[in-house]
């Protein structure tokens, strides 16, 4: 999960880190308007208001692998 809080560089450094060593899903939390990260390389992004908001867009992740 990459938080929305982290600036867009820094997203995307640790989305090419994690690209490296693994698979795994990433979900990029953001707050308003549209994902940080390009479309083309975000997995999952989800605009999270409220807790169930967030662990929905968890149970999706975990559901779709």
């Amino acid at each position: 999960m990459i938080g929305y809080s982290l600036p867009p560089s820094e997203k995307r450094r640790i989305w090419d880190t994690a690209r490296e060593v693994c698979k795994v899903p990433i979900l990029e939390l953001y707050e308003h308007g549209k994902p940080e990260l390009l479309e083309s390389h975000a997995l999952f992004a989800h605009e999270s208001h409220t807790p169930e908001d967030f662990l929905d867009a968890v149970l999706k992740i975990l559901d779709s692998e």
